[in-house]
C-alpha cells in the first residue's frame, strides 16, 4: 500500500526535521560539473517542501547563501555599533525565509 508507505515516509521526514537542532547531521555534496549535484538538490528540496511546506525549505547556492550572510553581519554591524557577535542576529534573520537551507 503505497499510502501508508508514503504515511510513513511523510512521519520519518517530519520526526527528523522536529529534532533538537544539535542532533541533526549536515550533508556538503561535491562532485565535478554534469555529474548531478543539482539535481540531487533540487530532489531533496521539492520533497522537503511537499512534506514540510514550501516556507520550510529556502534553496540558496553557497555562495550567494555566504555572500548573504557577510552581508547581513556588515548591515548589523553598522546600525550596531559595539553590539557584539553578529551571527546570532543573522541566523534569526536567515531562517525567517525558511528553516532548512539547500
Amino acid at each position: 500500500s503505497s499510502s501508508s508507505s508514503s504515511s510513513s515516509s511523510s512521519s520519518s521526514i517530519t520526526s527528523v526535521f522536529n529534532s533538537s537542532p544539535s542532533s541533526l547531521p549536515g550533508v556538503y555534496i561535491h562532485g565535478g560539473v554534469g555529474c548531478g549535484k543539482t539535481f540531487c538538490m533540487n530532489l531533496f528540496q521539492a520533497t522537503l517542501s511537499s512534506v514540510l511546506g514550501p516556507d520550510t525549505v529556502q534553496k540558496k547556492h553557497f555562495h550567494e547563501f555566504m555572500l548573504s550572510v557577510h552581508q547581513k553581519m556588515h548591515d548589523f554591524k553598522k546600525k550596531n555599533p559595539g553590539a557584539g557577535d553578529p551571527l546570532p542576529h543573522v541566523i534569526n534573520s536567515l531562517m525567517k525565509d525558511g528553516k532548512i537551507i539547500c
